[in-house]
């Protein structure tokens, strides 16, 4: 399972310079701020339990980002183990 979480950036960031702009723009600037990224990741994988898998117990393999955009939203992308071998 893959959860990509865009979050919305403060003003002042984005009018501080270019290159901060390109960064958020580009959607290649981590967020390092709150709330964590566990807190994102439960609550995808218990919304999401029941409807997209039985039991979030199912989940072998995680990978979680946060990134600043100009389009906040939530990105999930979930592969099957037995497509992958």
């Amino acid at each position: 399972m893959s959860i990509l979480r865009f979050t919305s950036l403060p003003l002042k960031y984005l009018l501080s310079s270019k290159k901060k702009r390109l960064e958020v723009k580009l959607e290649r600037k981590y967020c390092d701020k709150k709330p964590d990224l566990d807190n994102y990741f439960k609550a995808v994988t218990d919304a999401a339990e029941g409807i997209l898998y039985k039991n979030d117990g199912q989940i072998a393999v995680m990978v979680c980002q946060k990134l600043y955009s100009m389009r906040p939203r939530t990105e999930l992308e979930i592969t099957s183990l037995e497509e992958q071998v």
